[in-house]
């Protein structure tokens, strides 16, 4: 992957952290989207989920909002070209992709202890579910480049009947987690992409 220009995080404490988390350069228009998209659309995964479960308590109604902000923030934030360009500058390879992959047991343990009846269906819920997306995530990171897209998304399209199966232990209300989590990884995060910039005489030749 090439990129058109090599950006640092900027200096500063609030900006280097955003910096850092969204991918330095990032336009208004990235940021607006990301953000936009993330509380809206999470809202609307909080809403799904109230309408199956409409005497939960406030504590897991708040949970299900910071998940379903996080899952479709990172959806989109991930699939921006400046989160391209930083999340796969060089020096990120196959460990440091694998420990991002890992970080998101939290997320997956948090949905198996909150929502999830019984404690062998926790365990196994969580054991699933991790063990899967490590193994997916694998996959992705070792085919060719140019089938890197297409596999992913095969991998996805596998999840979400799966996430619908009675084979599973049941989230109520949760059944976009998967799909979204999976999305986000596999495709959003893992894929390679030419991070154009909105500059890029590309874009420009294609619009006329």
């Amino acid at each position: 992957m090439t990129a058109e220009e090599d950006i640092e995080p900027r200096k500063g404490f609030f900006s280097g952290q955003l910096d850092s988390f969204v991918g330095p350069g990032a336009t208004k228009a990235e940021l607006v989207l990301q953000f936009g998209a993330s509380f809206l659309i999470g809202i609307g995964c909080l809403l799904v989920f109230h309408e199956t479960n409409p005497n939960a308590s406030c504590k897991q109604n708040i949970i299900v909002a910071f998940i379903g902000i996080d899952m479709i923030g990172g959806v989109v934030t991930n699939s921006t070209s400046a989160a391209k360009r930083w999340y796969h500058r060089p020096g990120q390879g196959f460990r440091e992709h694998m420990a991002f992959i890992t970080f998101h047991a939290l997320q997956i343990g948090t949905v198996a202890w909150q929502y999830v009846e019984g404690d062998t269906e926790k365990w196994l819920y969580f054991g699933l579910v991790y063990g899967i997306l490590l193994v997916f995530s694998a996959i992705v990171l070792t085919v060719p480049l140019y089938l890197q897209r297409p596999v992913a998304m095969s991998l996805v399209a596998a999840v979400i009947p799966e996430s619908m199966s009675q084979r599973m232990p049941q989230t109520p209300g949760l059944e976009w987690f998967l799909p979204l989590l999976f999305l986000k990884l596999l495709v959003s995060h893992l894929t390679i992409e030419t991070p154009f910039c909105p500059s890029s005489r590309w874009i420009k030749e294609k619009k006329m």
